[in-house]
């Protein structure tokens, strides 16, 4: 029973791994234009394209691996090939060189296990990390925050699954209320949508994207989650003036970093944040045409794939 059900196992890693690396690849050369096009749009619905946009590439593979190994389905979209005029609905193939199949299989279902073992080591150190600073908190009277002691006034959302705020003791003895209420609004606002887990399963799903596109592409979605928590904190103090000093004390200056460079990164970081709380409304239609242009992409990959993989299958075979 295992014997016969290896080559079908076999089939749908090797689909996947390729549809999943073609796909990643036509994603990071296109990403470019995306992020032309996305700047017309809220920060909000650009951190969300910019997520689904890297994605796209694991859902492709697995709608291909399914279509291939459903005939029936797939059909429509698989041309005539080797078997003439009577070639009906068929999966691909599976008599010849099964060991091969097998073999490249188990090495490039190896390299994908040893990725999520890495993911699954970097989840564990992050979670103990969290205990550890819940262990040195304590949490606040009447707040969902924990304080913890720190010379510099600094503010985190930490954490995947239940992420949790902090606050350093510096920053609620420096702060006004106003001020630090607009703070706490930013990063519960971090907490409400869990960006840090989807940052992680962005940069999971990007793993084999060039290396500068793939940093371009993390570094755009910090920054459009950073402004679209500013414009919650908007929403709760009602100041935008109040919003951008608090930008501006705690992001905009030098003195806030070791390195010259890095501390005028950071302050046209904060420049560009309190532009963005400025910013006119996006365009609802815009955003629409581009998430067509975007699922028409995906469909186009989908049917491609599903004809290159089944004929790509049997000429390997």
């Amino acid at each position: 029973m295992m014997t016969e059900l290896l080559p079908p196992v076999a089939d749908a890693v090797l689909i996947w791994c390729g549809v999943f690396t073609l796909s990643s690849i036509t994603h990071a050369l296109l990403y470019p234009p995306l992020q032309r096009r996305s700047a017309a749009v809220s920060a909000a619905s650009a951190a969300d394209l910019r997520l689904l946009w890297g994605l796209l590439p694991a859902l492709a593979a697995g709608a291909v691996t399914w279509l291939v190994l459903n005939p029936a389905l797939s059909a429509p979209l698989i041309p005539v090939h080797c078997h003439g005029l009577n070639c009906a609905p068929h999966p691909p193939l599976p008599e010849a060189h099964p060991a091969l199949r097998v073999g490249v299989a188990a090495v490039t279902g190896g390299l994908a296990l040893a990725l999520c073992g890495a993911v699954a080591l970097l989840a564990w150190r992050v979670q103990r990390r969290l205990r550890t600073l819940f262990s040195l908190s304590r949490a606040a009277a009447t707040q969902r925050f924990q304080v913890i002691d720190g010379a510099a006034p600094a503010a985190w959302c930490v954490g995947w699954w239940r992420p949790q705020v902090y606050v350093s003791r510096s920053m609620l003895d420096d702060l006004s209320a106003r001020e630090l209420r607009v703070v706490l609004a930013h990063e519960y606002a971090h907490q409400r949508r869990r960006d840090n887990l989807r940052r992680a399963a962005l940069a999971i799903a990007t793993v084999l994207w060039p290396g500068s596109l793939r940093q371009q592409l993390l570094h755009d979605y910090h920054t459009a989650t950073e402004m679209a928590c500013d414009r919650a904190a908007l929403q709760v103090s009602g100041d935008a003036t109040l919003v951008a000093r608090v930008i501006a004390r705690l992001e905009g200056k030098p003195a806030a970093t070791g390195n010259h460079g890095r501390a005028e990164n950071t302050a046209d970081a904060a420049r560009d944040r309190i532009r963005a709380l400025n910013a006119a409304p996006h365009r609802p239609t815009y955003l629409a045409g581009l998430l067509a242009a975007i699922a028409s992409l995906w469909l186009l990959q989908v049917c491609v794939g599903t004809a290159l993989a089944h004929i790509g299958l049997e000429l390997a075979h």
